[in-house]
């Protein structure tokens, strides 16, 4: 995941979090890109990202 502000201490990197898969790949600066991961802006404009609040097994489809 590419961090906007360049910030990585507000990274999940252990935690599981929602996304969108099965997009065509999409180039973004050097990065491609087959995940969107979805969150929403605070006030002050950072990304809050959307996590399960209990377990959920991989590739579970989001209803």
């Amino acid at each position: 995941m590419q961090e906007r502000d360049g910030d990585a201490t507000n990274v999940a990197h252990t935690n599981e979090y929602s996304g969108v898969i099965n997009f065509a790949s999409k180039k973004i600066g050097p990065f491609m890109s087959e995940f969107l991961t979805t969150g929403f802006k605070d006030k002050e404009g950072n990304i809050i990202l959307v996590i399960p609040e209990f377990n959920v097994p991989n590739c579970e489809k989001l209803l």
